[in-house]
């Protein structure tokens, strides 16, 4: 597993989650609290290996 990127709130990650999917990719995601501004909560979203290349493609990172 490698880390993505991390999600700002759960738009975003609903937003990224939703995109990995549909392309066939699996990902985790880990709740890792607020960000320290707000009730904001981050995400981090990891995705296998083998699949980060397609994975960064898919969101246009």
């Amino acid at each position: 597993m490698v880390l993505l990127g991390g999600a700002a709130g759960e738009a975003e990650l609903t937003s990224w989650a939703s995109a990995l999917r549909n392309a066939g990719i699996h990902p985790r995601v880990l709740n890792i609290g607020g960000t320290g501004y707000g009730p904001s909560t981050y995400y981090e979203v990891w995705v296998p290996a083998r699949d980060e290349d397609r994975a960064r493609e898919v969101l246009g990172f």
